[in-house]
């Protein structure tokens, strides 16, 4: 009954109340679509909070806050559970997990290539360690060269991005940005990655929610650096 001003999938949330941004839910809102449950994702949620949301709402709060792919799966299970679907929740999540292995079992025993993602271009921002996109480059048998970051989502050095030199540069197509433009960049052309064409633009959509789709992120980045394998 009520959605956040950035859920753009499935195309049915158009026809849906807003009820919250990124700042969080609108009170007022939550409660004039009489909600029965409300969900809750931010990192650094507190009991606290949950249990004042709850006390304003009238609502059941429910608190998922998953950091890797497959706690994201985990979470759809818990989501069937609570709102009365388990049945309909373990057949997705075990869809899932077959779909997951079977990206895995494609590309193991492949070489491991090394990949950077950018996130943003100006400044230029990574994924990290903790990130569903640092995760889905592990499980779709790619080297994070931005894993020793400490970091979830850091900016990152332009001249560190070249002497780690990765073989594959991917980007979030959110950021806006073109293979060609960035191949075109000052000093890009010392890349291995641009000088053998592999700069690939990819639905970070897929990879940075996350809900069923995110194995499908995976599968996207495994297609990306293991070319050969899903040719």
């Amino acid at each position: 009954v009520g959605v956040t001003t950035a859920d753009d999938y499935p195309p049915a949330v158009e026809s849906i109340e807003e009820v919250g941004d990124y700042r969080g839910p609108n009170v007022e809102k939550v409660i004039s679509q009489n909600t029965d449950l409300m969900i809750l994702s931010y990192d650094g949620t507190t009991k606290g909070y949950a249990d004042d949301m709850q006390e304003k709402t009238g609502a059941k709060v429910v608190v998922i806050n998953p950091k890797t792919v497959d706690e994201a799966i985990s979470s759809v299970g818990l989501v069937a559970k609570v709102v009365g679907e388990q049945e309909r929740g373990r057949v997705v999540e075990e869809r899932l997990r077959s779909e997951l292995k079977r990206i895995e079992d494609a590309v193991a025993g492949e070489p491991e290539p090394t990949v950077f993602y950018e996130v943003w271009g100006d400044p230029l921002q990574t994924a990290g360690p903790g990130s569903f996109i640092d995760d889905a480059i592990g499980l779709a048998r790619g080297k994070n060269i931005a894993a020793d970051t400490g970091e979830a989502y850091p900016e990152y050095s332009k001249e560190v991005l070249l002497q780690k030199n990765p073989d594959y540069y991917l980007a979030a197509r959110s950021a806006g940005v073109t293979a060609e433009e960035i191949s075109q960049r000052p000093g890009y052309s010392a890349l291995s990655a641009v000088e053998d064409g592999r700069v690939v633009v990819v639905n970070d959509d897929l990879i940075v929610r996350p809900g069923p789709r995110i194995v499908d992120g995976v599968g996207e980045i495994a297609e990306a650096i293991h070319p050969e394998v899903f040719d």
